[in-house]
């Protein structure tokens, strides 16, 4: 698997991959599939690239601060974006139920902790599918007639 080699056309299009399906995965707040891919994907990169492992290992040993420094930062990242996402998804439920249902944090213990696990892709994804949802529902709205039009033509004929 020499082909894989960090820094390669196709390690990068491998990771690549990852990203892209992840990110779809990551709309659909399936964080179950997203660890399976990203789990595949690293067993097929450390298996193209386990000469590297020593130089790895090495690394990690050589920037312990940072890293740590770096999870940390990605954990306290987490949790506010959960706060947030938490926030715009009452505000949504609030809108498409009209105070029937109030949901609870408990309720959705699974989809908080994927918001924190996977906060970059949840955060792209937000980012990505909410104002694209608005402009295609200002969009649907003004066209809806035209819709209707076509099914009565075709019913009354």
């Amino acid at each position: 698997m020499t082909f894989l080699i960090f820094g390669s056309l196709a390690f990068w299009a491998v990771i690549s991959a990852y990203i892209f399906f992840s990110l779809f995965w990551a709309d659909k707040d399936n964080y179950v599939t997203i660890t399976t891919i990203g789990i595949f994907t690293a067993a097929v990169l450390l298996i193209g690239n386990h000469k590297s492992l020593p130089y790895l290992w090495q690394l990690i040993q050589d920037f312990q601060g940072t890293i740590t420094l770096c999870f940390i930062l990605y954990l306290i990242l987490g949790v506010f974006w959960s706060f947030a996402k938490w926030y715009f998804y009452v505000i949504d439920h609030k809108k498409r139920n009209h105070l029937s249902y109030r949901p609870s944090a408990s309720d959705h213990k699974g989809d908080i902790i994927g918001w924190m696990t996977y906060w970059p892709l949840s955060f792209i994804s937000f980012l990505v599918r909410r104002p694209l949802r608005r402009i295609f529902t200002f969009i649907y709205e003004r066209v809806s007639g035209v819709f209707e039009n076509i099914t009565n033509s075709v019913y009354n004929k």
